[in-house]
């Protein structure tokens, strides 16, 4: 018989049956939560870049008073839209993408005024497309497969179609292919409809292609454990355990499992402490005030002083600010180095799950992966230091800026860009390699077993 006639005559079954029409509502069910949590998302972010933008516009007024105190330029620090952002959530809840600063501001308090999502917002937001096709996905697509042969056996259907020359290894393939059509059609469908929901120009349009390239990848990898397991094990009680176990250890508890150890291997110091500490070295800085403007002198003598009247309490503020970054940064390198050693800890181990690589393939190329949110951090402090550096001598030397010189502070935009997927990518090719492998040798194996 045929293959492709094996495949229709399945998903003919599969529709008679109802069991086609239960996966495809539930999945566009699924997949429709998945796009409303993504525009919502998207629009969030845009909503809130947009009203910080127009706080930055300088009004008239300001524009033709000329000069004014070097002290009071704002800086506003925007997260630029992540190429996916409504694809895949990632750090999107948990990491600021607005912060403000001033000369005045020590590099802590950037975002400290940011707050996240309510939890069971921040919760349901984690449902997004990227959950969708790593966690959600498989499993129905192992439900689908389990025990594909255990009914033909128990109804005679099998031994029928081995007499009209269908080898059990081709079957087993046939029906597993059906099955992974079901799941992957109304998927593709569903993300096609999310990227023309959103619009898709730009460089969305190489990220959407990376990433649903990911999300076939992932599936594929899925159907070949189907095959596997279902000619080797055989019997339908037994595959289905045999699936679900693969399934509650690859994609459930393996990720997780991973990311503990990283917290592990690598913890954060605690924010508690950090929070402590700052409020210390500013209580400290305060009462040395006047040294550090005595040593802040010495150290610029070619300083001069101009004839803008800078108070007192801000030049006090700057220095101690100053003050405050110098103590605070050994706690902030170890602070960035745990996160960094946490981020390498999961992406040496994401080839143990292809979960874990798909994930973290999804996040990079959407831009809203841990590295990306690291990298806009670091973005931010160099934007903060940068404008006090340029502003710290007109504020000691009593010198004015420009309305032109103050909006060319305004506003900084941080990457957002994708990040390159390609060791995930290799991971999860290796794992399509070996799970297909695997596939093939016991698909040859079940057709000798029938000679």
């Amino acid at each position: 018989m045929p293959f492709w006639r094996l495949v229709g005559w399945d998903l003919l079954i599969l529709w008679r049956s109802g069991a086609a029409a239960a996966a495809i509502t539930l999945l566009l069910a699924a997949a429709a939560f998945a796009s409303y949590n993504g525009l919502r998302i998207l629009a969030g972010h845009t909503t809130a870049i947009a009203e910080a933008q127009v706080l930055t516009q300088i009004s008239p007024d300001t524009a033709a008073s000329g000069v004014q105190s070097p002290h009071a330029v704002r800086l506003r620090i925007l997260a630029a839209e992540p190429p996916l952002l409504d694809f895949a959530a990632g750090r999107t809840g948990l990491d600021p993408i607005i912060g403000e600063a001033t000369p005045l501001t020590p590099l802590h308090r950037t975002f400290e005024n940011y707050q996240v999502d309510h939890p069971l917002s921040l919760a349901l937001s984690r449902f997004d497309f990227a959950f969708l096709m790593t966690v959600v996905a498989p499993l129905i697509l192992i439900a689908l497969c389990a025990g594909l042969l255990g009914e033909e056996g128990r109804t005679g259907r099998l031994a029928l179609l081995i007499a009209q020359g269908a080898q059990p290894g081709r079957i087993v393939l046939a029906r597993v292919t059906a099955r992974t059509m079901l799941v992957a059609l109304p998927l593709v469908a569903a993300l096609l409809a999310q990227a023309f929901a959103s619009g898709l120009e730009g460089a969305r349009i190489s990220a959407f292609m990376g990433f649903l390239g990911v999300a076939i990848l992932g599936l594929l990898i899925w159907a070949g454990f189907c095959v596997a397991l279902n000619s080797l094990v055989g019997q339908g009680v037994a595959s289905a355990i045999a699936l679900f176990a693969v399934w509650l250890v690859l994609a459930a508890t393996g990720p997780s499992a991973i990311t503990a150890a990283a917290q592990a291997f690598a913890p954060a110091p605690p924010r508690l402490a950090f929070l402590a500490d700052a409020r210390r070295a500013e209580i400290a800085a305060v009462k040395d005030a006047e040294s550090l403007a005595q040593a802040y002198l010495n150290d610029h003598p070619e300083l001069e002083q101009g004839d803008f009247d800078v108070p007192g309490w801000a030049r006090s503020r700057y220095l101690v600010s100053q003050s405050v970054d110098q103590s605070l940064a050994p706690f902030l390198s170890r602070f960035d180095a745990s996160l960094e050693r946490q981020i390498a800890i999961a992406a040496s181990l994401q080839a143990l799950t292809p979960t874990l690589a798909q994930s973290i393939a999804m996040t990079d190329i959407a831009g809203t992966s841990a590295r990306t949110a690291l990298d806009r951090q670091a973005e931010a402090r160099t934007q903060v230091t940068a404008l006090r550096n340029a502003l710290g001598e007109a504020i000691m030397g009593g010198r004015g800026v420009s309305a032109a010189e103050a909006a060319s502070w305004s506003v900084r935009f941080l990457p957002t860009q994708s990040a390159a997927a390609w060791p995930s990518l290799t991971s999860l090719m290796l794992w399509l390699a070996a799970v297909w492998s695997l596939a093939l040798a016991a698909m040859r194996w079940k057709g000798r077993q029938s000679d």
